[in-house]
């Protein structure tokens, strides 16, 4: 069942969208986050700072309770008066598909188990929609950085293997339904910064192909990587949770 708490057999990998762009961005982050377990410093996130995870909850809780979708800046008791939320919360009335899509849901965990590769292919999506023309998008919302174009964003890719599982627009165990293409669409909604908007991906059998096998390179790859070495970057360093323990993370002060 989908959303079910997983115990990964011996042998099998498993890869997500925060695994992915952690290996991408530093393979020393990837190894204390996702192969030690480690959760380092609680006031940084994939999601960015704080507010990015309560626009998540806030967002979330608006879409389950309809009516209050358009409400009041703040309406979740369970996230904080923030400006920044209530900011990225107006952005989203500007972007949100509304009464032109059919909502299937928001927090959605996927699944796909890719076959002869002993490989199991996770996300958790943040909204699904349906279109009218039966178009299934999948949302990302976004408080921190987003790529101008998703066509090598790995993140995006893994997300159009996931949506392409789900030609019904119902989470279920599946095979890619590459035989209709431009009818998926991956969406990350930006939400923080001074440009909010979206930046998409239509879901073809090339981005398919081209998807599977930048996931898949990126899969084999850890399975062979063994010394997790530090990229350290001024930038990089300061979102990372992990600045205060890694061996390198000094070299960016």
């Amino acid at each position: 069942m989908l959303g079910a708490p997983f115990q990964p057999a011996p042998g099998l990998l498993v890869v997500s969208a925060s695994k992915l762009r952690d290996f991408q961005s530093c393979r020393q982050r990837f190894h204390l986050a996702h192969v030690l377990g480690l959760r380092g410093d609680g006031d940084v996130d994939d999601l960015g700072t704080g507010p990015g995870l309560h626009v998540h909850a806030e967002l979330h809780a608006r879409h389950a309770q309809p009516q209050s979708h358009d409400g009041p800046d703040h309406s979740n008791e369970e996230t904080p008066d923030d400006p920044a939320v209530n900011r990225a919360i107006r952005a989203h009335m500007k972007l949100c598909p509304g009464d032109t899509a059919q909502y299937l849901g928001g927090e959605i965990d996927l699944r796909w188990f890719a076959p002869g590769k002993a490989l199991l292919i996770t996300g958790r999506v943040d909204a699904m929609w349906r279109y009218p023309d039966g178009t299934l998008e999948v949302r990302d919302y976004k408080t921190g950085a987003v790529p101008d174009v998703l066509d090598n964003d790995a993140g995006a890719l893994l997300y159009a293997l996931l949506a392409a599982t789900q030609p019904s627009g119902t989470p279920s165990f599946g095979t890619p339904s590459f035989g209709t293409p431009g009818r998926v669409r991956v969406v990350y909604e930006r939400l923080g910064g001074e440009r909010p908007g979206i930046v998409s991906l239509d879901v073809t059998a090339d981005v398919l192909t081209r998807a599977r096998r930048a996931v898949f390179d990126l899969a084999d790859d850890i399975r062979r990587e063994r010394q997790f070495p530090a990229s350290p970057h001024p930038a990089r360093c300061r979102m990372c949770p992990f600045v205060s323990t890694c061996p390198e993370g000094g070299a960016t002060q």
